[in-house]
């Protein structure tokens, strides 16, 4: 059910197999946990190709408190064809985004710094990140990539809060990379869920009182 094309919906979900409403948020949160942790162990390699884009209300109203600036990057061929995909948000937003949270039209250098390390190998050939959202083009594939994610995440679960918005993030990455690799969504699911966990990550998969972002798309 959950590698179909539209997402698990917790309601379903529960009346399919007989548990609670909270039992099966649990388990959609563990599974997303899991596809964050696999993303993490595959830096984007060769070369890199990556844009600012911000989710939320009014996204071209970059000062708004609701909206969101993350990385969108990708492995692209020769043609400028987008491989691999990684969205993530600005490392200061993960840590700012309770009460004294502004956003900004500019990540940080230390946000350039964190998603590289973090998210793009060593041996990367060519890296070249646009940080200035008015020089992101409409017809960019990967603005035309972060603009599918939205939709996904706005026309499935009906907007996403900023506490669980990169597991949701991940979690599309993740169905996009293994249309790309054409293998089985049920092996690879199957193999992540069943590694071991550490019992540290189910903190992070309780109830949030976060807005929800209801789709709202705007003019680049």
């Amino acid at each position: 059910m959950y590698c179909r094309r539209h997402a698990a919906y917790r309601s379903p979900l529960s009346l399919i197999i007989g548990v609670t409403y909270k039992t099966a948020w649990l388990m959609l949160c563990k599974i997303r946990a899991a596809l964050g942790r696999v993303d993490s162990t595959r830096p984007l390699t060769g070369k890199v190709n990556g844009i600012v884009a911000f989710y939320g209300h009014h996204a071209t109203r970059q000062y708004n408190l609701r909206v969101y600036p993350l990385f969108a990057a990708a492995s692209v061929s020769p043609t400028e064809e987008v491989g691999e995909l990684k969205m993530k948000l600005w490392e200061s937003v993960c840590t700012e985004h309770t009460g004294t949270y502004r956003p900004r039209k500019l990540p940080l250098h230390s946000d350039c710094e964190h998603f590289t390390k973090q998210h793009i190998d060593k041996t990367a050939s060519d890296i070249s990140i646009i940080r200035q959202k008015y020089r992101v083009r409409c017809n960019n594939p990967l603005y035309l990539a972060f603009k599918q994610a939205w939709s996904w995440m706005n026309d499935t679960f009906h907007g996403i809060g900023i506490k669980y918005l990169q597991t949701y993030l991940d979690e599309y990455c993740f169905r996009y990379n293994l249309s790309l690799r054409h293998t089985s969504p049920w092996e690879q699911l199957l193999q992540l869920c069943m590694a071991v966990v550490s019992p540290a990550l189910n903190r992070s998969c309780t109830p949030s009182n976060d807005p929800v972002l209801p789709y709202a798309p705007t003019a680049a």
